[in-house]
């Protein structure tokens, strides 16, 4: 017999999107809606597969906050939002949606024995990748709200990089993995010499995955192409455009490499460690590290165009908007800077530090801080 619903939420957004959901009595996540598609969705870590963190929007200064949301506990390092709902998930073992115009729940789905969890969006699905136990990835189908399949594999402390209909995992136990989006089965394997705590990137048609060891490695169906070794760990995912790889390493160099062979084009070094994921804006790249210090550089020289300081560590991935950079710091704000002089234009002081990577859609800043809160500002 069909479990009745317990909760019923409908409401409209921007006329586009009939948004319905129905949380059931098992906790499970069920969503109804016409779905709506477009670039400005903000679907996987980085956004594109590429990780640019850039959106095409202008914000208008000053914002003002829209709502705050409290959680159950502290929320995990990425943000994904399509249509009117951003997703995130907790360390109390929650996936949860709450509505972008209103704050307001939309449902949770419970993971069991609390686990913790991260993961992306693709054709009306959740793609969910366990960080311990398993089975360590699942695709859930949000309108059925039911699990369409699971797969074993290992530990991973990054999100799944989605592509051309296929799912690509870092794993703890040195190895990369590419699964078929439709029925979860492996495609191929690569081993690598380290672990990876780093999230996927797409090049030209390679996978560009660093490791604990320092090396970044671009992978094509399970065959290594190149590899590249900084002095450091590498946690930042790299960014690819436009034929150049970018990435920062623990050891305080930013690397612009070629995406076809891994030949070091420039580098740049910092006062701090890098660990966040860069963006880029127009002919700049921009991220930020340790010293307190957000970089913008020529993405083709790596010549310093501005930089920009804050009062303790730079702990988000920046994104970038037409008219201003955000980015957050472990000094509890989260600033929005002019791309054309690093000067600030706004900022706003959160209940704790901030580590969950800030992201826009339609215009909407939506980021969490440790203090166990979303935020949504315009």
């Amino acid at each position: 017999m069909e479990k009745k619903p317990n909760k019923i939420t409908r409401y409209t957004a921007c006329n586009l999107l009939v948004f319905s959901l129905i949380l059931m009595a098992c906790a499970s996540l069920k969503l109804k809606w016409q779905p709506e598609t477009g670039f400005d969705e903000w679907r996987q870590f980085g956004k594109t597969p590429q990780h640019t963190n850039t959106v095409n929007d202008s914000i208008q200064f000053p914002m003002t906050k829209k709502w705050e949301h409290k959680t159950s506990l502290a929320v995990g390092p990425s943000l994904i939002a399509f249509n009117d709902a951003v997703f995130f998930h907790t360390y109390d073992g929650k996936i949860k949606a709450v509505a972008i115009s209103s704050g307001k729940d939309i449902g949770t789905l419970k993971l069991k024995k609390k686990q913790v969890g991260t993961f992306a969006f693709a054709d009306s699905t959740l793609v969910i990748v366990r960080r311990q136990w398993q089975p360590a990835l699942e695709r859930y189908h949000l309108q059925r709200g039911e699990t369409m399949w699971k797969n074993n594999g290992g530990n991973s402390f990054a999100e799944p990089l989605i592509t051309n209909d296929r799912i690509y995992v870092a794993y703890q136990q040195k190895k990369l993995i590419c699964y078929k989006l439709e029925n979860g089965e492996m495609d191929w394997s690569a081993d690598l010499p380290s672990p990876s705590h780093t999230t996927p990137t797409w090049a030209n048609g390679k996978v560009v995955v660093g490791t604990n060891q320092g090396t970044l490695y671009a992978v094509q169906k399970g065959n290594i192409k190149w590899s590249f070794p900084t002095g450091g760990a590498l946690r930042a995912s790299a960014t690819c455009f436009n034929g150049t790889i970018f990435a920062g390493s623990t050891d305080g160099i930013f690397y612009a490499l070629n995406a076809e062979t891994g030949k070091k084009i420039w580098s740049f070094k910092t006062k701090g460690k890098i660990y966040q994921t860069a963006a880029i804006h127009g002919q700049n790249i921009i991220f930020g590290a340790t010293d307190h210090t957000l970089y913008c550089l020529n993405r083709r020289t790596g010549k310093p165009v501005w930089t920009f300081t804050a009062s303790s560590v730079i702990s988000t991935n920046p994104v970038s908007a037409r008219n201003a950079i955000f980015v957050g710091s472990l000094d509890k704000n989260l600033y929005a800077i002019d791309p054309a002089n690093g000067k600030k234009i706004w900022s706003f002081t959160a209940e704790g530090r901030i580590r969950t990577h800030p992201i826009i859609l339609n215009r909407k800043v939506l980021f969490g801080s440790e203090e166990e809160r979303i935020y949504c500002f315009e």
